[in-house]
């Protein structure tokens, strides 16, 4: 029995060094080598404590080798012995690639690819098994958006994982490489686990930008203003909505949407309002394009103030009609004409409701591009 539990050992020791790089000792990681402001601005899953340290580690380094190309390829695969066409290639990239904008954590990202490392882990198996599930059940609001997975196996150290997934030694498509270096890529996520056969297993997964992204760091492909007309309420006391908006589309697969409007009921003491609504979601063609989103209410002619929050679900659709001698185009991100149909139901958060105004809301709205800024033609 003993015999059989060190040989175990022993067979896992050597998939353990088979499967991982040998790398120079970077004392502390390579720290003393970057100035604080480098080290620090690339390490921005330093509050996501709910993934492991190591892998908050491996996100920094990714980070790094985005922002800070040249530096990276000086510290970390420079001193590398014995370095191979792969070892050579990403000196090459890194020192000829342009800045690019970090990573940023991801909950939803952080548990798509640690439910992936646990099963994977406890059946022994490598490769992307149920990618498409994972990132349907863990981003069920991005559908649509640009996704992407590296796994890396026997390394246990952040740096270790990054180092094997970036140099990509024997991997002929660089498909690792590519997936950290994406400037399209914006958030990701990442977990590890034990392996029953390498005894340690990591994946990160990564998407395109969220709202909070597009609106906080980063700037936009294409960004659209202009009006929207709508018709809400529609039922026996319908109103007519009249505001301003903002269309924004990155990639042509994430949108956002904001706008302001002025509502006016047609019957009923022609009761009037003013909305804040902002949305999110994905567009992936004809046939499933969706925001999910919030609109914020409150509406005039009583006594009180009262506010609503709205939760909605739009369909929508870019269509220009009788343009080009076309009767009707699609996907005009440029110009676009952005048609919507939502269901949204009314919380009364101030226990004061109006009585014109129903719990369940289906709204039809038109968003017409006024003035349009591209930035895709100034990359």
């Amino acid at each position: 029995m003993i015999v059989k539990i060190l040989l175990s050992i022993f067979f896992l020791s050597t998939i353990i060094f088979a499967n991982s790089q040998d790398y120079p000792d970077y004392h502390k990681n390579g720290k003393k080598q970057w100035t604080k402001k480098e080290w620090r601005s690339a390490n921005t899953a330093r509050f996501s404590f709910y993934m492991g340290r190591q892998v908050r580690q491996g996100i920094r380094f990714m980070n790094l080798a985005r922002m800070y190309g040249p530096k990276f390829a000086e510290i970390y695969i420079e001193p590398i012995e014995n370095k191979s066409n792969y070892e050579a290639s990403l000196i090459t990239t890194l020192n000829n690639q342009k800045s690019k904008l970090p990573l940023r954590p991801s909950v939803q990202l952080w548990g798509a690819s640690l439910s992936h490392a646990i099963v994977s882990g406890f059946a022994g198996t490598t490769g992307h098994q149920g990618y498409n599930a994972r990132f349907a059940i863990f981003q069920p609001f991005s559908y649509g958006a640009s996704t992407a997975e590296n796994c890396d196996y026997g390394a246990h150290k952040g740096l270790d994982i990054i180092l094997d997934l970036i140099i990509d030694r024997g991997v002929g498509s660089l498909g690792h490489r590519k997936n950290i270096l994406d400037p399209e890529l914006a958030r990701t996520g990442g977990g590890r686990f034990f392996h029953t056969q390498y005894g340690s297993n990591a994946v990160y997964d990564f998407s395109s930008p969220s709202w909070k992204d597009l609106i906080l760091y980063r700037r936009p492909d294409i960004k659209q203003f202009g009006l929207n007309l709508e018709v809400s309420q529609i039922s026996n006391k319908p109103m007519i909505n009249l505001g301003i908006a903002a269309f924004i589309n990155h990639i042509e697969t994430t949108d956002l949407m904001v706008d302001l409007n002025y509502q006016y009921g047609l019957f009923q003491e022609n009761t009037q309002a003013l909305s804040l609504y902002l949305g999110t979601g994905s567009n992936v063609g004809r046939s499933a394009n969706f925001l999910i989103g919030l609109k914020t209410a409150t509406y005039f002619n009583q006594d009180e103030f009262n506010l609503y929050l709205q939760p909605t679900i739009s369909y929508f659709s870019v269509v220009s009609f009788f343009r080009n001698g076309y009767t009707f185009e699609t996907g005009d991100f440029d110009h676009s004409a952005v048609y919507r149909f939502s269901y949204g139901y009314n919380f009364n958060v101030t226990n004061n409701r109006h009585e014109n105004v129903y719990r369940h809301n289906f709204t039809i709205s038109r968003f017409i591009s006024m003035y349009s800024i591209n930035n895709t033609r100034r990359r």
